[in-house]
């Protein structure tokens, strides 16, 4: 479905999330490059070491950009300190905030493509993102084949070839999103598992998941508008009342520590 009542803010006085609200962060390792020393001042060993062992400039520079941002942003919305935050990992590895007394139940998730970071939290239930940035896709035919359901496959091969990568990209990003939300991951053949409407012009749906229709009820998909040439999703357990689209760049002018810190 479209975003309910999306908006873009700035990020003044928006570290509070109400019940229903999704609150999405987006950025470029571009915009935010003068930045990026104060980011890595927020990383723990852990953090660290799996930056480091990227020797790629770029992507290295994407993870610390992503590893950092999400320690500040949590740090903004539930008051500790970045570096004092802890996580959690599922079954099959997704983070989640630690639980702790007196800290807002936030989930978050993040997605980056290309030069791009995006994230999203919320206070009402699991939560998804994933974002790809725009593009040709030659091969949309033969990888939806591969990896959605026969309707996604069959809808995509009949499109003219000139809009088979909008309804792609659509797809996969209704599916890793959700696929994320869930904690189900696309290991194992997950893509396969969710089918959704591939039509990019209707409002995102998730038909079923597994072997039933039923078990897709109560999960919600937000086609989003970022002011960069990408396409991005959102899946959500809970119905959004809103989502606020918020530029990261301006957020990192300020202290990185939250108000009650500084």
């Amino acid at each position: 479905m479209s975003a309910p009542g999306t908006s873009a803010a700035t990020s003044s006085n928006h570290y509070k999330l109400s019940p229903g609200e999704i609150h999405v962060w987006w950025a470029s390792v571009e915009s935010c490059a003068t930045h990026l020393d104060k980011l890595e001042n927020l990383l723990d060993t852990d953090d660290l070491r799996r930056v480091n062992r990227i020797r790629v400039e770029r992507p290295r520079l994407q993870n610390l950009l992503a590893h950092g941002a999400v320690r500040m942003l949590l740090g903004d919305y539930t008051g500790l300190d970045p570096l004092a935050i802890r996580f959690s990992f599922g079954e099959r590895g997704r983070p989640f905030l630690a639980p702790k007394d007196g800290v807002p139940p936030v989930d978050f998730n993040l997605s980056h493509s290309g030069d791009l970071v995006v994230f999203a939290l919320s206070v009402s239930g699991p939560i998804g993102i994933d974002l790809e940035t725009k593009r040709e896709a030659p091969s949309a035919v033969k990888l939806a084949k591969r990896f959605f359901s026969p309707n996604e496959h069959a809808y995509i091969e009949a499109l003219p070839v000139e809009d088979r990568a909008a309804s792609f990209l659509h797809c996969w990003t209704c599916k890793e999103a959700l696929l994320k939300a869930t904690g189900e991951g696309l290991a194992g053949g997950g893509l396969r598992r969710v089918e959704v409407i591939p039509d990019p012009t209707q409002p995102p749906q998730v038909v079923r998941i597994g072997e039933s229709s039923a078990s897709a009820l109560g999960w919600h998909l937000y086609r989003l508008k970022l002011p960069v040439s990408a396409t991005c999703t959102v899946a959500s357990r809970n119905a959004a009342s809103q989502i606020k689209i918020l530029n990261l760049t301006d957020r990192l002018e300020g202290p990185l520590q939250p108000a009650s810190l500084a």
